[in-house]
């Protein structure tokens, strides 16, 4: 499976979580964190993304950092489920598509806007016309 796929079908199965337990927005956010963390820390790449490291050590190692960071259980175990299924590493992607669905089923589009002439202040800030 692509990674693009599994990065999809764990966003829609976390949308389906977070959604009725309005937590949509502290999970992405928490999840934003976490992927900076990762980003920002080479040692924490090469241990999740490398398969010769022992799954029992990356899950110390994510225990450790889980309960560092107080996330919330939905959180944690969404961590926990994307390190059993090996794309903890994937995160980045996964908060990409997590974003777009949970926009999705919410309603909200996004759009580009190329104007020939500069847009008024009110209009940028409302979104109408002025």
């Amino acid at each position: 499976m692509s990674s693009q796929t599994a990065a999809r079908r764990y966003s829609q199965a976390l949308a389906d979580v977070v959604i009725p337990q309005r937590e949509e927005r502290a999970v992405q956010s928490e999840l934003r964190t976490w992927e900076a963390m990762m980003a920002d820390n080479a040692g924490l790449q090469e241990a999740f993304g490398n398969p010769t490291v022992a799954y029992d050590q990356k899950r110390k190692v994510l225990e450790t950092l889980i309960a560092r960071t107080k996330v919330l259980p939905t959180t944690a175990n969404f961590l926990r489920v994307l390190l059993r299924n090996q794309r903890l590493a994937e995160l980045a992607e996964v908060n990409a598509k997590l974003a777009e669905v949970l926009d999705e089923r919410t309603g909200i589009v996004s759009a580009q806007v190329i104007s020939a002439r500069p847009v008024a202040d009110a209009t940028l800030r409302t979104g109408r016309r002025s």
